[in-house]
């Protein structure tokens, strides 16, 4: 037996017994098993062409995996294909990308229905999705500029209406909705079709979610990540808007006010990522007017 095709069979059977396990039970059907060997296989080496399905088709079943509370599927499986497909080896094609856009927006909504880690799932991965299909786009433009604005759109909502705070969770694996949200939007930033007054909504998103207080400070590389996004859009807007952005990001304690954790929190959550924004430009500052610029900004707004 060919090698792939055996590696295949035998993370089937893995993923068989992880699917069935009582703590995933309740969030898979039978469908979806079906689907999580499918794909399972094909990450385990299996031939595409072997599988009777397109790369398009499979892409729709990665969905539902997306919200598996198993990191094996969720990140191992579902993620690592959609990275392969969309990116790396570029085989899913804009007629296919197109097809799982509006679908994949949609789950960036909050629903009544959501439990806490389902639902924190489902929006967190599918805006990590939707970046690597932010960044195929720039690459090899496909989007129209109503599905770009479309996109943009639903990112800077999921961000501003997000209440997960989660980084890592023993459990579960990596949460991280305001990191892979940031990763969306820097994509965004990045595309030469958006114009300056797009990248200063991204900037007002960012500056708002950084200063937002909050329970904990980042702990798991929010800022960076946030920094990264920040990044991209400051260097692509004038010297005011980059003004706007670093007073925005101040997020400065009223020191005659009683003690507030979670104030507090988000003032050390702006500091961090106006230090990693600083960091980030330093080499670029050397080349770039923008970015010289920005950190000028950053250092007498902050």
């Amino acid at each position: 037996m060919p090698r792939h095709f055996l590696s295949a069979h035998l993370l089937a059977a893995l993923l068989l017994g992880a699917c069935s396990s009582p703590a995933s039970q309740p969030t898979h059907s039978d469908a979806r098993l079906a689907s999580a060997i499918g794909l399972g296989a094909l990450r385990a080496g299996a031939p595409l062409e072997s599988s009777g399905r397109s790369v398009g088709e499979w892409l729709t079943e990665l969905s539902p995996l997306f919200e598996s509370p198993d990191p094996q599927l969720r990140d191992g499986v579902a993620y690592e294909l959609a990275v392969r497909w969309i990116v790396r080896e570029r085989s899913a094609t804009p007629a296919d990308l197109r097809a799982v856009l509006a679908p994949w927006i949609a789950q960036l909504e909050l629903r009544e229905s959501d439990e806490r880690d389902a639902g924190a799932l489902r929006r967190s991965f599918h805006a990590l999705a939707l970046s690597l299909v932010a960044a195929r786009d720039l690459d090899t433009p496909f989007l129209s500029p109503q599905e770009l604005e479309q996109l943009l759109g639903a990112a800077l909502a999921h961000l501003a209406r997000e209440s997960d705070e989660r980084g890592w969770d023993p459990q579960l694996g990596w949460i991280h909705a305001t990191a892979h949200c940031a990763d969306l939007l820097k994509f965004l930033a990045r595309n030469p079709h958006l114009d300056s007054a797009a990248r200063e909504r991204i900037l007002g998103a960012l500056a708002e979610r950084a200063t937002r207080p909050c329970e904990q400070a980042f702990a798991w590389g929010e800022d960076q990540r946030l920094a990264a996004a920040a990044g991209a859009a400051l260097l692509r807007v004038d010297e005011s808007a980059q003004a706007r952005f670093a007073s925005a990001l101040r997020a400065e304690l009223d020191p005659n006010a009683p003690f507030d954790a979670r104030r507090l929190a988000g003032q050390l959550n702006a500091e961090h990522v106006r230090d990693a924004l600083l960091a980030s430009l330093e080499d670029a500052a050397a080349q770039s007017a923008e970015a010289a610029a920005a950190r000028r900004a950053l250092r007498e707004g902050g």
